[in-house]
């Protein structure tokens, strides 16, 4: 076990079938490990939006792709209905609980 001043310990297997040492088991604290756990989270939204952002300049570029409102992607009651809904009807310590 190799301990670090970084918050990391480390747990190493001997050598690999190809004479590399591997890595079998990894244990963090657990600021360590939340700080991790939330950058991943901003890595894949990241990731999304950019996904998201190629397809939207693919539609434009291609010319037969037009955007569509909300208003008419949901039809017209529903947007409506939509529209009426309170966002601050469910507190949040519901939501989070």
């Amino acid at each position: 076990m190799t301990a670090r001043d970084d918050g990391w310990l480390i747990c190493v297997r001997g050598e690999s079938m190809e004479g590399t040492t591997s890595l079998d088991t990894l244990v963090v604290d657990f600021e360590t490990f939340e700080g991790m756990a939330v950058e991943l989270e901003e890595l894949q939204e990241q990731r999304f939006f950019a996904k998201v952002a190629q397809r939207l300049r693919e539609g434009e570029a291609e010319g037969s792709r037009q955007s569509v409102g909300l208003e008419e992607a949901m039809g017209e009651e529903e947007y409506a209905a939509w529209l009426r809904l309170d966002p601050d009807a469910v507190s949040d310590e519901e939501i989070f609980r």
